[in-house]
């Protein structure tokens, strides 16, 4: 069941930008238990942040990920060149859920953007 983590969701908001850019992008996470154990949903949220505050949403790839296995997906119009790269490592540790995830944007094959978090939650059995 979706959402089997009720008050124990992993979310996470990371606003990043850089002097030399306009751009300021931020990042939404959110983990959820799917019903097969130790299997987890990803939900990633890729927005940027406009001057005047408001947001316009990039990309938002869902993965399915297995405790204790790395999971990415990569979106994109030009794989290698031009790319948004998400990636999830979850691990259940004893009564706790920890939950890595990171985000890589590429424009015209150049590092551009990237954020990371760590989060660990009571699992809610």
């Amino acid at each position: 069941m979706r959402g089997a983590l009720a008050a124990s969701v992993l979310a996470a908001m990371v606003c990043a930008g850089c002097a030399t850019t306009p751009n300021t992008f931020m990042t939404d996470v959110r983990v959820s238990r799917e019903p097969e154990p130790s299997v987890y949903t990803v939900e990633f949220r890729i927005s940027e942040v406009n001057e005047d505050g408001t947001t316009d949403l990039w990309s938002a790839p869902i993965i399915t990920v297995r405790s204790g296995q790395e999971a990415e997906t990569k979106c994109g119009p030009d794989s290698g060149q031009n790319e948004i790269s998400c990636k999830a490592l979850i691990v259940e540790e004893g009564e706790s859920v920890k939950a890595t995830t990171s985000v890589t944007m590429k424009k015209k094959g150049t590092h551009r953007w990237s954020s990371s978090q760590s989060i660990s939650v009571l699992r809610g059995d």
